[in-house]
C-alpha cells in the first residue's frame, strides 16, 4: 500500500512537473502573440501615417494642378491680347490711350 501510494505521489508530481512545463509554454506563446500584436500595431500606425502623407502629397498636386490651370487661363488670356493688339492695332491704341493720339 506504501507502495502505491508513493507511485500515485510520483505520477502526480510528473503530471504536475508536466503541467507547468506546459503553462510555461503557454505563457511564451501569450508572449509572443502579443509581441506581435504589437508589432502589427506599429506597422498599422505607420500605414497610417503613410497614408496621411500619400493624402497630403495628393492635396499638394492638387493645389499645383489649379495654378497650372490658373496659368494657362492667364496665358490664353495674354494670347488673346497680343492677337488683339496684332490684329486690330488701331483699335488697341484707341482703347489703351482713349482716344487720344500718341
Amino acid at each position: 500500500m506504501l507502495v502505491d501510494t508513493i507511485a500515485l505521489l510520483s505520477e502526480a508530481m510528473a503530471l504536475s512537473l508536466e503541467a507547468m512545463a506546459l503553462s510555461l509554454e503557454a505563457m511564451a506563446l501569450l508572449s509572443e502573440a502579443i509581441a506581435l500584436s504589437l508589432e502589427a500595431m506599429a506597422l498599422s500606425l505607420e500605414a497610417m501615417a503613410l497614408s496621411s502623407e500619400a493624402m497630403a502629397l495628393s492635396l499638394e498636386a492638387m493645389a499645383f494642378s489649379l495654378e497650372a490651370m490658373a496659368l494657362s487661363s492667364e496665358t490664353i488670356a495674354l494670347q488673346y491680347i497680343a492677337f488683339r493688339c496684332e490684329a486690330f492695332p488701331q483699335d488697341s491704341r484707341k482703347k489703351t490711350f482713349k482716344g487720344s493720339d500718341p
